[in-house]
């Protein structure tokens, strides 16, 4: 299964006191770009720096399609 990253963000579930600001945001802004559009969304973790107390990556994707989506990760 091929993935588009549509939005990410880099977070610590025990360290970044605006971790559920960043993750709403995220979403909020995934949602917009991919308000018209009725695929699957995914949420993925990945590119852990140690375990569950180091910081890692959350992204928004969708299945690669043939619609024109901008990879808008940061």
């Amino acid at each position: 299964m091929n993935l588009t990253i549509i939005k990410s963000v880099r977070t610590n579930n025990f360290k970044d006191e605006t971790i559920v600001h960043k993750i709403t945001e995220m979403w909020k802004e995934a949602s917009s770009i991919l308000r018209n559009q009725d695929e699957v969304k995914y949420g993925l973790y990945y590119d852990y720096e140690t375990d569950y107390k180091g910081d890692y990556t959350l992204s928004v994707a969708i299945v690669y399609c043939k619609i024109k989506v901008q990879n808008f990760a940061k």
